[in-house]
């Protein structure tokens, strides 16, 4: 496999859904964005659902899973973080045709409970958000 696959969202997507997130619900609107520290996010993403895929391509949702997971865990953005992660996430879904069915008050708590956690969490993390999940 070359490159990112077609339902990964690009580093220029992501940095657009951060000024989305901080456009909506507020927050430093011109705060650092580290396109390497996003780069850095997708390349764990897809190298951690590849190692963890039983064939040579990456299952979409560990995808989307990984990259909320890295996302979520790196400082990336002087704020708005959480909500970039989240918003990437639900970006990967909806490209393959699945989205995530729940409150908005539980997806905060969980997004918030995530960041405070040690680790990445990916199976914790996959724990809560599988059973939610949803044709779109």
């Amino acid at each position: 496999m070359t490159g990112y696959p077609t339902f990964f969202p690009t580093v220029d997507r992501i940095v657009e859904l951060h000024a989305s997130a901080i456009d909506r619900y507020g927050g430093i609107r011109d705060g650092h964005v580290d396109r390497g520290c996003i780069e850095g996010s997708l390349g764990a993403a897809l190298n951690a659902a590849l190692y963890s895929s039983p064939s040579d391509e990456p299952d979409p949702y560990q995808c989307a899973v990984h990259i909320f997971c890295t996302l979520n865990k790196k400082q990336c953005f002087t704020d708005g973080t959480k909500r970039t992660a989240w918003m990437s996430f639900c970006e990967c879904l909806l490209a393959v045709g699945l989205k995530i069915e729940e409150s908005q008050e539980a997806v905060i708590d969980f997004c918030l409970g995530h960041a405070k956690g040690d680790g990445l969490q990916i199976d914790s993390a996959s724990a809560w958000l599988a059973p939610r999940l949803r044709a779109a």
